[in-house]
């Protein structure tokens, strides 16, 4: 942030808990400094030299619209925007992100927290949430983590599995692929920015030298390539991609698929059946669905 106008927007929004992570990182993806949630409410922090109110509470409204036109509710109550003297916000706002223990093996932390793992089998994380894309707070990324956690440690050689994190955005699921022992990996994303922030993030956690970075499609270049593929998406996005899916899996080899609201999860699933995958599991937490298939 600029601190020569000595001053910020905060914004404070209340929407439902589902949805607090997925509207901090919509935030971030529109120029907000930072955020941070504060019980219901996410917060987050423009530059008023850059961001005018009307823009930002365009944009929030723009966030609901999408959701109301997929028929989905979300709860929302008022968008409150204040102008506040410069403070050290970016210290206040660190203040609210603590380590998370997603599974007994898998503990995500922002980079100023010391977090000591506590069995030598934990494996922590390193996000930076300024960064938007991902920082694993929000269900379809921890239950996405929770299903790699699974399926790895049951796995007796998890060194010669290949894996595919599509969509990759921060590059968490990538990373915690890495720490759990997978061999080769792979993280493609269509966003250049998305790309950057993984790049950073790999940098972060010491994982660079074992993830293989690809901007756009790698469908044509990886036909059964990939023993498990992770793709938090959306229903309608997995729906268009869901042929290639199946063409990059080895066989018998699984794909762990998230960012499915309930709403949607039907044709999605409909589609995947006449595809001859199996359904393995799911885990349903609010409105959001994280499931696990098998190519035929």
């Amino acid at each position: 942030m600029d601190l020569a106008h000595k001053e910020y927007l905060e914004v404070s929004v209340e929407v439902d808990l589902n949805f607090q992570e997925t509207l901090s990182s919509y935030l971030i993806e529109r120029g907000a400094s930072g955020t941070w949630v504060d019980e219901r409410k996410v917060k987050a922090y423009f530059n008023p030299l850059v961001f005018s109110l009307s823009q930002v509470e365009k944009q929030i409204a723009i966030f609901f619209l999408e959701f109301r036109r997929e028929g989905v509710k979300v709860e929302s109550g008022a968008v409150v925007v204040q102008t506040h003297p410069y403070e050290d916000w970016n210290a206040e706002w660190k203040k609210f992100f603590k380590p998370i223990n997603v599974t007994p093996r898998l503990t995500i932390s922002p980079p100023w927290e010391s977090y000591t793992p506590k069995t030598n089998e934990e494996k922590v994380i390193l996000i930076d949430p300024g960064l938007g894309f991902g920082t694993g707070t929000h269900p379809t990324t921890r239950n996405c983590l929770v299903f790699l956690d699974r399926i790895l440690s049951a796995h007796p050689d998890p060194v010669q599995l290949k894996v595919l994190d599509l969509g990759s955005g921060s590059g968490i699921l990538a990373i915690a692929a890495a720490r759990l022992g997978a061999g080769y990996i792979v993280a493609a994303d269509i966003d250049g920015d998305a790309v950057e922030s993984m790049r950073n993030s790999f940098l972060l956690n010491q994982v660079h030298r074992h993830i293989r970075i690809r901007l756009g499609s790698i469908f044509q270049a990886d036909r059964n390539a990939y023993d498990l593929i992770l793709a938090n998406l959306t229903a309608e996005d997995l729906i268009l991609v869901s042929r290639e899916l199946q063409g990059a899996l080895l066989p018998e080899g699984g794909l762990i698929l998230s960012g499915i609201l309930a709403e949607k999860k039907e044709k999605l699933e409909k589609t995947l059946h006449e595809l001859m995958l199996k359904k393995r599991d799911e885990i349903v937490e609010g409105p959001w669905v994280t499931q696990m298939w098998q190519n035929a």
